[in-house]
């Protein structure tokens, strides 16, 4: 059995609690064929029934949901989604109301995989449930980094969204890799500086950190360097709704590292991160053509004025 192939057997156990069962596999003709066959291997050794379902982009945007795709959905009791990029959301929304369990691996590579699947997930379910539970109760939340980073914003009891990566039960929908948490902050309410110096959706790792002035909610200045530039240019491509600060959060999971894929970044035990634009998917009232995601490193952060992170450890108890 190959490295991966292990990982992935791990995974389905601990994760999807897979026992002998009908299993979708859902991926593109961009995706790495390796990770698809070795997840295919995994679920047969954990005694279940897989096929593999690869969409054409066209059928994977297509709303509402063909029957053609939706039927393979209602009779599955586990679906993994492997593609190139995000499956659209209302294509996952459709999977879990038919009664299937849910797990997203698009956009990873085997790499990612190897790094940062072969994990605990009681543990890192249990943290990322309670640093939730903290976002969730709290009123004011403040980031400051070494970097310069002093922001503050408001939440007043927003429900938080986390991804501890556990769907064991019907209807239960996550994502791999694990360890995540986000909230909406209260539009209007975030004041200070942020600066980025981990890495930017669709930018990857920054060079030179990029010091943005925040202020009603909205980034109101950017300075740095090239990347600084094209992050200005990200935003602006909703010129109305793109600079507002629309997600904080942090990481959960101890073997992410930061690599440039925000999908492994923003998992990184005890980071911080800001996202822009889009909030609406999340709970809050913003809604944008574009979310563009960025990471903090080693930020200080605290909940109604006690420390949750610092020096690069979560403190919950």
């Amino acid at each position: 059995m190959s490295r991966l192939e292990q990982v992935f057997v791990s995974v389905l156990d601990q994760c999807a609690d897979l026992k002998r069962e009908d299993v979708l596999i859902v991926t593109d003709a961009k995706y790495d064929k390796t990770m698809v066959e070795a997840l295919a291997t995994a679920t047969r050794r954990l005694g279940a029934r897989s096929i593999v379902l690869t969409l054409t982009p066209d059928i994977a945007l297509a709303e509402p949901v063909p029957r053609f795709l939706l039927a393979p959905m209602e009779s599955a009791n586990l679906i993994l989604l492997c593609a190139s990029s995000l499956v659209p959301q209302h294509v996952r929304e459709a999977a879990v109301r038919a009664g299937a369990r849910l797990i997203s691996i698009s956009g990873v590579d085997r790499t990612i995989a190897k790094r940062c699947f072969d994990i605990n997930y009681s543990e890192l379910s249990k943290t990322t449930r309670m640093l939730a539970e903290r976002y969730e109760s709290a009123r004011e939340v403040t980031f400051e980094t070494n970097s310069g980073t002093e922001l503050r914003v408001q939440l007043c009891g927003r429900k938080a969204a986390y991804l501890d990566g556990i769907a064991r039960t019907a209807g239960k929908l996550s994502a791999l890799p694990a360890g995540v948490v986000a909230v909406a902050p209260l539009e209007g309410t975030a004041e200070g500086i942020i600066v980025i110096d981990g890495s930017i959706a669709e930018i990857g790792i920054v060079k030179s950190p990029i010091r943005c002035v925040v202020e009603d909610g909205m980034i109101v200045d950017i300075k740095g360097g090239k990347e600084a530039r094209k992050f200005e240019a990200l935003l602006s491509r909703d010129s109305s709704t793109g600079f507002c600060v629309a997600e904080v959060g942090g990481g959960t999971n101890p073997k992410a590292r930061y690599c440039g894929n925000l999908l492994e970044d923003e998992r990184v035990y005890a980071s911080g991160h800001v996202g822009f634009g889009r909030n609406s998917h999340i709970g809050g009232a913003i809604k944008s053509e574009i979310h563009i995601d960025s990471t903090m490193k080693r930020p200080k952060i605290r909940i109604d004025g006690k420390e949750v992170v610092s020096s690069g450890r979560i403190r919950l108890e």
